[in-house]
């Protein structure tokens, strides 16, 4: 798995585009995902909010923005879709310019994140995919990001 761009610095309150890329599980090429997610946070279990935590449905084709402000899922949406649902105290999602597809067996999905005030600081990105047969990655660190 894979985050573009996996470091570097982020102003705060400026989309930036993030093209995540999710690989065929090993043994399993050509296999559907279930769902793939992207976490931006101090630790891989999110530690404490603020932390910007993006889901993706592939059988369903729906983006979901975690808030902690509510305490559930915002959602879904589909990519390419204009909606201002996903949006919380930490992030904002432009599903409107998101854009999934299949690149060479992977799975790419292109989303523009802003991040907001409560996220300034030191994060790490994570990326988990959920396949076929309950096959779970887990949350794996792609990247180091400085909000400022």
């Amino acid at each position: 798995m894979m985050v573009t761009p996996s470091s570097g610095s982020m102003p705060k309150e400026t989309q930036q585009i993030c093209t995540l890329t999710y690989p065929d599980l090993p043994g399993f090429a050509g296999q559907a995902f279930e769902w793939v997610q992207f976490l931006v946070a101090t630790t891989a279990d999110g530690g404490a909010p603020p932390f910007c935590f993006l889901h993706y449905d592939c059988r369903g084709n729906g983006l979901w923005l975690y808030s902690s402000d509510e305490g559930f899922f915002l959602g879904p949406v589909e990519p390419g879709t204009e909606s201002t649902a996903l949006e919380n105290s930490a992030c904002s999602v432009n599903t409107a310019a998101a854009t999934v597809a299949n690149t060479n067996g992977d799975l790419v999905l292109t989303v523009p994140i802003m991040m907001k005030a409560p996220m300034v600081g030191a994060k790490s990105t994570y990326q988990r995919i959920r396949g076929v047969r309950d096959r779970d990655t887990g949350f794996v660190k792609t990247g180091t990001w400085t909000i400022h």
